[in-house]
């Protein structure tokens, strides 16, 4: 008989792939003509401490994903789709 998944699990599994998206969404915007060639190892570095942190905590991911966009908004433009 196999286990039922629970509530949190399931809501565990709904942060992990709304943060992979982000993330995946993330690293494509690197390769895009908003952002200057001298500008993408920042961004770049960001993305990889937040993939980091998923690994441990994705509450603080998602925290710092939320960020990142909002500091994309304000410095490149309009964040990508």
């Amino acid at each position: 008989m196999s286990e039922q998944p629970t509530d949190s699990s399931i809501a565990d599994q709904v942060r992990f792939q709304h943060v992979s998206d982000e993330l995946k969404l993330g690293f494509q915007a690197l390769g895009g003509p908003a952002l200057a060639d001298e500008d993408k190892p920042r961004w770049h570095q960001r993305l990889i401490a937040i993939t980091n942190s998923a690994k441990h905590d994705l509450a603080t991911a998602e925290t710092r994903l939320q960020r990142f966009w909002a500091d994309w908004e304000t410095e490149v433009g309009p964040r990508p789709s």
